[in-house]
């Protein structure tokens, strides 16, 4: 035993300054790998978190686009919506300028110049639908 002491002490006593260079270099060297892994470890974190960000975005670019689209057909149904209106106001319009045509005319029975209007615009209506 004393031997395996006496051999380790007379390793070290022959160049000390190498051996203390020697350990401050491994020192380093674990200190850089340690850092290393450390910057590997931050790199792959912030990898996960842009490929999580950019999933993100093409999701919300995908929800964007079916808003829009929804968007166009809410429009178009608005749109429609307001030319159906316009037509009806139109046909009320006409109505009215009828009874008060026939009114002027002399024609004080409502019900029957109602009913002359009713069967004028179910000629119309059928004739359009055809």
């Amino acid at each position: 035993m004393f031997s395996i002491v006496s051999t380790i002490l007379g390793f070290f006593k022959g160049n000390m300054f190498f051996y203390i260079s020697l350990a401050l270099a491994l020192g380093a060297i674990g200190f850089l790998t340690l850092s290393l892994e450390a910057e590997k470890a931050r790199h792959e974190k912030a990898k996960s978190d842009l490929n999580l960000s950019l999933e993100a975005n093409h999701n919300l670019a995908l929800s964007l686009e079916t808003l829009k689209l929804e968007h166009r057909k809410q429009i178009e149904a608005i749109s429609g919506a307001n030319e159906a209106k316009e037509q009806v106001k139109e046909r009320i319009e006409y109505v009215n300028r009828y009874i008060y045509k026939e009114y002027k005319k002399g024609e004080n029975n409502l019900t029957k110049l109602f009913n002359a209007m009713v069967s004028r615009l179910w000629e119309q209506n059928a004739s359009t639908n055809r």
